[in-house]
């Protein structure tokens, strides 16, 4: 199998193969009008300037206060151009790119309005386009695959995890479940389901409760079509209680080396005393404070991508890996335990919140934040970001509404709050 190149190690933006957009989708597009590389940065605001350096590996980690309504609770990049917030009413409501029913409701191809899903009420956890509602049942809209609901269905989830055609939860009892389409990747193949079999949610074969899991997303090359656009990929990454994290899908996107490829065997990624897993476009490892990434961009003759630190962020508590839309480079947020955010990757939106539209081989601080940050999500071209106070604030390209103005397409650089009804 071929992969993308990949940038320098060091520089962790990673770098993966991508399908164009349709020309009538480019002619849509604002133009974003964010100063260029001779503007220099606004300097962060002291609300948020950053001491990650200087806090204690026991840090606690900021939590949202809700101190506006309508409150957000969570906040997820759904697919494309587009992302959806958890209310602290149980609803969710999403804003952006439509193109396959990612909004949850009748809008037209994209909205910057953000409003609520259709059926959707008492949610408690969110990812991409599906919600774990009250009592532990699954539900989803748009291009999401939601686990069947007759022979096979769920027991009672605690947490999900969405990819491109599967899914996985993690149960209350610490099981994992996935469920799905079996690709190319693996990630199915415990289930002994043929090529393109749909799955329905089967219990993976781990020694032990899992506290956490993550998928990471990538694209290889169609082996029995090279002359087709590339298709998807995926690996899926799960943290015990006793941090060890193990992983199972296809190399590079496992995160450790194997002879497998794929791999379908659970094994234990290189590194200790794991806090958090993240997924996206890539993985990456929160161990200690200490952030490790690894991606997608490896040919099948070098081996495999292992977690590598990523430069220059202090600390790190949360991070978002976003997807490469119709260009060729990746790029990826952090946030740190006083809330500042760091991004690096593609800039040319001026997702990366440094002022400038220049491509940021290492990570930057994010200017003008008003209030320190408890999460943030990343699609290829804009950025959004979770305050402790409840807002959400987006910066980055607005070509599809997503960044949840009033008055659509802006082209202000600054990280502007999303408007909920």
């Amino acid at each position: 199998m071929a992969f993308g190149r990949v940038l320098p190690r060091a520089v962790i933006a990673l770098v993966l193969l991508a399908v164009p957009a349709s020309c009538s989708e480019e002619q849509a597009r604002e133009t974003q009008d964010v100063p260029d590389a001779a503007t220099p940065p606004v300097p962060l605001s002291p609300a948020v300037e950053d001491a990650s350096v200087d806090a204690p590996e026991d840090s606690p980690r900021l939590e949202v206060s809700c101190a506006v309504t309508p409150c957000v609770r969570d906040l997820s990049a759904s697919w494309s151009e587009s992302f959806c917030a958890l209310l602290d009413d149980g609803r969710v409501s999403c804003w952006g790119r439509n193109a396959s029913g990612e909004l949850g409701r009748d809008g037209g191809t994209w909205s910057a309005t953000a409003a609520p899903v259709d059926g959707i009420a008492g949610a408690v956890a969110l990812d991409r386009t599906c919600a774990v509602v009250d009592g532990g049942s699954v539900s989803c809209w748009g291009p999401a695959v939601a686990p069947s609901n007759g022979e096979g269905s769920l027991p009672a989830v605690r947490s999900i995890r969405m990819g491109d055609g599967l899914g996985c939860a993690v149960l209350t009892d610490g099981k994992v479940t996935c469920w799905g389409k079996n690709g190319l990747d693996g990630v199915l193949a415990y289930a002994d389901a043929g090529p393109d079999e749909d799955v329905p949610p089967t219990t993976i074969p781990l020694d032990g409760p899992v506290d956490e899991i993550a998928i990471a997303h990538g694209t290889i090359l169609n082996p029995g079509c090279p002359w087709c656009p590339p298709i998807n990929a995926h690996a899926i990454i799960a943290r015990r209680a006793s941090g060890e994290v193990v992983s199972w899908g296809l190399s590079p996107l496992i995160g450790r080396a194997t002879e497998q490829k794929p791999d379908p065997r659970p094994s234990r990624i290189a590194v200790d005393r794991a806090d958090h897993v993240f997924g996206g476009y890539g993985g990456c490892v929160l161990a200690q404070g200490s952030l490790r990434c690894w991606g997608d961009g490896r040919d099948d003759s070098g081996g495999d991508l292992r977690p590598l630190p990523v430069a220059l962020v202090p600390r790190a508590v949360h991070v978002a890996l976003g997807d490469f839309g119709d260009g060729h480079f990746g790029r990826g947020c952090a946030v740190t335990p006083k809330g500042a955010v760091y991004c690096w990757g593609r800039n040319d939106y001026g997702q990366a919140g440094d002022g400038t539209q220049v491509f940021r081989d290492l990570p930057v601080m994010v200017s003008n934040l008003s209030e320190p940050i408890v999460r943030v999500e990343a699609t290829a071209g804009t950025t959004c970001a979770l305050s402790v106070s409840g807002r959400v604030y987006c910066w980055g390209d607005d070509g599809f509404g997503q960044r949840g103005q009033k008055t659509p397409f802006t082209t202000d650089p600054s990280p502007l709050p999303v408007e909920f009804p």
